[in-house]
């Protein structure tokens, strides 16, 4: 048994260090997190205040993830709908606030397995957003008795987000008439589809949510969801509790260094006044500092 257990462990760390480093930031404000019910998290998460270790089972379910994905490529592919423009990215009139799709098929292509009375009242040169998620058992019952809304509102904000882009000039697709969730349950494979309508005041809120976060100056500027570190999402679900509730300094990096100024996704050094790429703002420099004037207050509870 101790062979055997510690055979595991050596298969696992040799996983976790072919990976690649473990400590993983996003460029942007994801329109995939803007559903997020904590304003103050999102600024943290965009400015990189904490680091995010991604053990071998969390790197199984994002591997998990990624190949249902395949997966129900493969099988549309079977019913002869074709997936276009995976991972599409989708960019705000707001700098730094975009995202990327899993696709989008035609809904002429959905025609040929309905019934004209089943189709939705739109034009059958629409393109239709899709989305591919896993859920496990207790979940995939939750989104299959109540929806994608009262389930999971971050996936539904994800949705309204990519199609509210899509109707902006920049947008690299024509409009998105709606967006169809393939949702598969880990447990026994079983699937829930569920399509989601464009409401164009929900896309312009979450777009003046994502203006508000990233024009703040500071974290406290913006809600949080609960000031008690036991709040079972900032317990649980957030790397963010410690710099947020009891005032930990923030990782080391561009984004947190006194010496960085930024107008949307640019970030420059106002020590060399250079304009640093994504990579050197992950890795920073030797003369980073961090001053009382951005340290995050410890909140008095």
């Amino acid at each position: 048994m101790e062979f055997a257990e510690s055979f595991r462990a050596a298969v696992e760390g040799a996983m976790v260090a072919r990976s690649g480093p473990a400590d993983y930031w996003r460029a942007h404000l994801g329109m995939s997190q803007i559903g997020t019910s904590c304003e103050r998290k999102l600024f943290y998460d965009y400015y990189w205040y904490s680091h995010d270790f991604i053990g071998a089972r969390k790197r199984r379910l994002l591997e998990r993830g990624h190949d249902e994905e395949e997966r129900f490529v493969r099988y549309l592919r079977d019913a002869r709908i074709r997936v276009f423009g995976r991972q599409t990215y989708y960019k705000s009139l707001v700098p730094g606030f975009g995202g990327s799709i899993d696709g989008y098929i035609k809904m002429s292509a959905i025609k040929k397995h309905l019934p004209e009375h089943l189709l939705p009242p739109i034009p059958l040169t629409s393109l239709v957003g899709i989305d591919f998620k896993t859920a496990n058992n207790s979940n995939f019952n939750k989104v299959k008795a109540d929806g994608v809304f009262a389930a999971f509102p971050q996936y539904f904000a994800q949705a309204q987000s990519y199609m509210h882009a899509s109707r902006e000039p920049q947008s690299p697709t024509a409009p998105l008439a709606f967006f169809l969730f393939m949702i598969v349950n880990k447990n026994n494979d079983e699937w829930f589809f569920e399509s989601v309508p464009y409401y164009s005041s929900y896309g312009y809120a979450l777009v003046e949510t994502a203006k508000e976060i990233l024009a703040a100056q500071s974290a406290l500027e913006l809600p949080r969801i609960s000031e008690s570190p036991m709040w079972w999402e900032c317990k649980q679900l957030c790397k963010n509790s410690e710099v947020c509730h009891f005032g930990s300094s923030p990782a080391a990096n561009c984004r947190t260094c006194d010496h960085s100024q930024n107008s949307g996704m640019v970030f420059r050094c106002s020590k060399s006044n250079a304009v640093l790429t994504v990579e050197e703002q992950r890795v920073g420099c030797s003369e980073y500092e961090r001053g009382t004037q951005r340290q995050n207050l410890r909140t008095i509870l």
